[in-house]
């Protein structure tokens, strides 16, 4: 380890921050080179008359503007606090909206009149043409015996 490579870990070896290795790299590096040496002393002098200090204490025009900024930071803006309005409304119009789309449109049921009541859509096969050559075991020919066994079932 070199002077400079000290003298960026330096601040971290007086705050005890370093991970062994390192600390005791630069302990060693102190132990050989005086300018290093001389170097912490005048950073220990210097954290020392810091420390002597008074803490200075904030006036209570800062206290109050301070507070003032963290209750304003907390306030969510005027565009997020109208998107939180935003969306429900919108959300509740659409779902009205659908509703009675729903209800205009789908208000007339179905007819069934095409359809004979001794036909069942779902086990009618009869739409299933290109089924009829389905190899064995396939998925196929087990949807198409299982609608031939719904059929038999329905025949009196």
């Amino acid at each position: 380890m070199n002077c400079s490579d000290v003298e960026k870990w330096l601040s971290a070896y007086m705050d005890g921050e370093l991970i062994p290795a390192r600390k005791d790299a630069v302990a060693s590096h102190l132990g050989s080179c005086e300018a290093c040496r001389s170097r912490l002393a005048e950073w220990k002098a210097v954290w020392q008359a810091l420390d002597a200090l008074p803490a200075a204490a904030p006036s209570p025009a800062f206290r109050s503007r301070l507070a003032a900024r963290i209750r304003e930071s907390e306030r969510p803006p005027v565009s997020e606090r109208f998107e939180r309005f935003l969306i429900p409304v919108s959300a509740a119009a659409v779902a009205l909206l659908g509703f009675w789309i729903g209800y205009i449109a789908g208000g007339r049921q179905a007819s069934s009149a095409g359809i004979p009541d001794s036909v069942s859509p779902i086990a009618s096969t009869a739409y299933l043409d290109s089924f009829n050559s389905v190899p064995t075991a396939s998925l196929g020919d087990i949807y198409l015996s299982l609608n031939d066994a719904i059929g038999s079932e329905e025949t009196p």
